[in-house]
């Protein structure tokens, strides 16, 4: 059957039905079918040429007449002449002699200034168009990359630097700008690392104008880097470059391909936010030699790009009276340094907040410490004298750390002097809490997060210890006022080796389990078996024997005679173990013992 569209399909009647005979005709038939499939070419459509010959194949793979005819060269030399191999129109890669290249566009290859001579001399090398090419290379890539002037969108900085592989190049970006109205210009400095499918080590350092914030990212397969509008007319001059490891020292190649007025573009990755150190800037115009600290009340100012002061001298009579940080005016100061006798203040929200004096820091408002990497309060002295010394003078408040009162001296102090601890919360230690008399609880309890002691509060005289709750008796031991101890469960020595079990059977490696098991199977003296012809009776066994003879405990070795007595002399097997005599009964009928 042929073929449908190349598809081949199995001959009608030819499914086998279950419990039939097959039909040999159509199974035949099918045979042939599938013998001629395999020996005819197979069609394009189920992966094969349709063709028998090199030539049909080709043309049903869709070659072209050309193909097909170098295809069916018969020998090199007919090959290569073929396909032009030694025509040197034909020529995608390798080296040529130079004295090989000759054309009406560029001339002889013999010698000259490539760059300088390229059209002007009769030797140049390149086209116009090749050396206006040259020219911006050189313009772009060697030097920095300068922007239009205010990019309201943002500058999108795009480099070609390659951002997509899990792992790429370190790489330094060089931004300076004229600020227009900032006064101070633009020169910053970004740095980063293509490392681990994600940008690292980035940082940017700012010495003249601070941009307000800096992305780097991938977009488009390359590095990126977008700085968002700052003032009005500015612009930005921008350098990258890759700063990986050189096979030798090398000039620097600006990497820039373009800076575009765009926001941060969708379908980033990678993207990071770099953080901008911010280096001092100054303006020390009153900063000089013979007017430091003397004449007009303001001789030394540091100030910032906005002219707001951070350090501000005032002096009178050539000596320093006061000095600011944070300066404004009057109460709103930020930190007064020699307000007055050698004092220094720290102001806020227009009120002082601190004071610190030659023996004091003095707090004025409430203090909050906190840290997040070590002990938020670590106080010592060397003199001879309390650490943290600290009290209300408020009138029924305590709050004493270290303070003596009354002649006594108290660790903590609270409420008037009667506790050394009080307070409603909870007390912490991860040593011991010890006591040169008593530890007393009006509850009659002490416990832990997972033990219980109660002493008292149940009944009266008793110890209980809890693991559940104060209140529950689950699992509780108890001593009682007589000394008697109660337990809830198994009493484990020997490191949980053994126990005492809640019915009174002790358990332990010295009986091998449970001693009533030990007692069963080592102390069992009586036979309980149906056996006549039992020999190895248990020890401590005793029986009645005949024949016997001697005095009290002699050494016996009685026999098992016919299944119904035993006797010590005539035939029969001898019972196992040691016998003893425990005296006779009449005549030479006793009785025995097994003793081993």
């Amino acid at each position: 059957m042929p073929r449908v569209n190349g598809v081949y399909q199995l001959l009608p009647g030819v499914y086998g039905v279950p419990n039939e005979p097959i039909a040999s005709a159509p199974y035949n038939s099918q045979l042939d079918d599938l013998a001629k499939d395999a020996n005819d070419p197979r069609p394009v459509t189920a992966g094969g040429t349709g063709g028998q010959t090199a030539g049909a194949a080709l043309s049903n793979l869709g070659f072209s007449a050309f193909v097909k005819s170098i295809v069916d060269k018969a020998t090199d030399v007919l090959f290569r002449a073929a396909i032009g191999a030694d025509d040197a129109t034909n020529l995608t890669k390798g080296t040529l002699p130079a004295g090989r290249i000759s054309d009406a566009s560029h001339g002889q290859l013999s010698g000259g200034n490539l760059h300088a001579g390229a059209t002007a001399a009769a030797n140049g090398f390149m086209s116009a168009a090749d050396k206006a090419k040259l020219d911006g290379l050189v313009d772009k890539q060697l030097t920095g990359w300068v922007s239009g002037r205010d990019y309201t969108n943002g500058y999108l900085v795009v480099t070609s630097i390659p951002a997509t592989a899990s792992d790429g190049a370190p790489f330094l970006i060089e931004v300076v700008g004229n600020s227009y109205g900032a006064l101070t210009p633009f020169d910053i400095k970004v740095q980063g690392y293509l490392y681990g499918n994600a940008i690292i080590n980035h940082g940017a350092l700012s010495s003249g104008t601070k941009p307000t914030e800096i992305w780097l990212f991938q977009h488009g397969g390359f590095l990126c880097c977008w700085i968002p509008w700052q003032q009005y007319w500015q612009g930005f001059t921008v350098f990258a470059s890759d700063v990986g490891y050189p096979a030798a020292d090398k000039p620097a190649k600006n990497l820039v391909t373009s800076i575009q007025n765009l926001g941060k573009p969708a379908g980033r990755t990678k993207e990071v936010s770099v953080p901008i150190v911010q280096a001092a800037l100054s303006n020390l115009a009153s900063f000089n030699t013979s007017a430091i600290f003397q004449g007009a009340p303001q001789q030394f100012i540091i100030s910032r790009s906005d002219g707001q002061q951070y350090i501000h001298w005032q002096n009178a009579a050539g000596n320093v009276e006061r000095g600011y940080i944070g300066y404004a005016s009057g109460t709103t100061t930020t930190m007064i340094l020699n307000a007055s006798s050698g004092e220094m203040q720290l102001w806020a929200a227009g009120a002082r907040q601190f004071r610190l004096t030659a023996n004091y820091i003095i707090a004025e408002r409430a203090m909050e410490i906190t840290s997040s990497i070590a002990r938020a309060v670590n106080a010592s002295t060397s003199a001879a004298d309390y650490a943290i010394v600290g009290r209300s003078t408020n009138a029924g408040y305590g709050g004493v750390l270290g303070y003596a009162a009354d002649t006594g001296i108290y660790g903590i102090l609270g409420y008037a002097n009667a506790y050394s601890f009080y307070g409603s919360g909870k007390l912490y230690t991860t040593g011991n809490i010890q006591s040169a008399s008593s530890i007393f609880s009006d509850g009659g309890s002490f416990y832990g997060g997972s033990i219980y002691t109660i002493l008292g509060g149940q009944a009266a005289g008793w110890i209980y210890l809890r693991p559940q709750t104060p209140q529950s008796s689950a699992g509780e031991f108890k001593v009682s006022p007589a000394g008697d101890a109660y337990a809830y469960n198994r009493l484990y020595t020997g490191n949980g080796a053994a126990y005492l079990d809640t019915g009174g059977n002790p358990y332990g490696p010295t009986w091998g389990g449970y001693l009533s098991s030990w007692i069963y199977a080592n102390l069992n003296v009586i036979y309980k078996g149906a056996n006549a012809s039992e020999t190895s009776l248990p020890i401590g066994h005793i029986l009645g024997c005949a024949d016997m003879g001697g005095l009290v405990n002699n050494g016996i070795a009685p026999r098992l005679a016919d299944g119904s007595k035993y006797q010590t002399g005539g035939s029969g097997a001898y019972l196992a173990g040691d016998w003893r005599s425990r005296g006779t009964i009449s005549g030479a009928h006793g009785i025995l013992q097994r003793v081993a």
